[in-house]
């Protein structure tokens, strides 16, 4: 393991028409060969990361749930003072698993980002860069999240800091940034770190390079996007009402109880610790 900044392994950004208002789903594509300009990915390879017994299907789904909670799971105002986001709200986005670069659902606005292997021998990960009220070519792969880079810098450092959630957060903040990019956000140009709900100092657009300088370390925690960025990434796609949660039956005897737990259980539901 090469203990090294990411200053010349920072995320490519590449140019491209903005989105337009409106759901949009991102698909999660492990398994098939991705294109996205020069750069290609074959499928993720999980040997190369510290992942023990875990199964493929098991690291898949933990890292498609993590990039869920990163843009569905965000604390609402109600909860953090400091949150861009209503009480009741969430982004108007879905964030799906797919296989062999197809995808089965409804949603009229559907983009892949690939997940795999790539023989790019520097960067993390590449996305388009988009801005509000234009369209990506749907259907096409606008992301990419390149795991064997991942598994080459930080699978050892990301294993002893945090054991299996690390390795699944040094593959998510990636997959979350790329797919930010393709929902208008830039990097940082601050030297300062951004507030935000996260496990970490620095937001999930941040990156190794100048004048951020984030440590690999910080790759290995739970990092969100800063409150700027979700700001502009509600502006941008916009929110719908949370699903609602059936009412529970209470316990005979024990509904003062139940309710407590309940309430704090809400109160706890917002953030993910990975």
């Amino acid at each position: 393991m090469k203990q090294t900044t990411l200053r010349a392994a920072a995320a490519t950004c590449i140019a491209l028409a903005p989105l337009h208002a409106g759901a949009v789903t991102f698909v999660l594509d492990f398994t098939s060969t991705q294109t996205l300009s020069t750069f290609t990915t074959t499928g993720f390879d999980s040997s190369g990361f510290s992942f023990g017994a875990a199964t493929d299907a098991q690291i898949q789904n933990d890292i498609l749930e993590a990039v869920r909670e990163d843009f569905l799971d965000y604390p609402t105002s109600d909860i953090d003072p400091n949150s861009p986001l209503a009480p009741g709200k969430e982004l108007d986005i879905d964030i799906v698993l797919g296989s062999g670069g197809v995808y089965t659902g409804t949603d009229p606005l559907y983009y892949f980002v690939g997940i795999g292997s790539t023989t790019s021998t520097t960067g993390l990960g590449v996305g388009f860069v988009g801005s509000y009220n234009n369209i990506l070519q749907v259907g096409t792969t606008t992301a990419m999240t390149f795991t064997n880079n991942v598994a080459n810098i930080l699978n050892t450092q990301c294993n002893s800091l945090n054991g299996y959630d690390g390795l699944i957060n040094s593959i998510v903040g990636t997959t979350s940034h790329e797919i930010g990019h393709n929902l208008s956000l830039l990097h940082p140009n601050v030297t300062a770190t951004e507030p935000n709900p996260g496990e970490s100092a620095y937001g999930i657009l941040a990156t190794g390079a100048s004048p951020v300088n984030m440590p690999n370390s910080e790759r290995c925690v739970d990092r969100a996007f800063s409150y700027d960025n979700f700001a502009t990434l509600i502006d941008n796609v916009g929110t719908r009402d949370l699903p609602d949660t059936p009412a529970p039956v209470p316990l005979v005897g024990s509904g003062a109880l139940l309710g407590s737990a309940l309430l704090a259980f809400g109160a706890m539901r917002r953030r993910r610790q990975v």
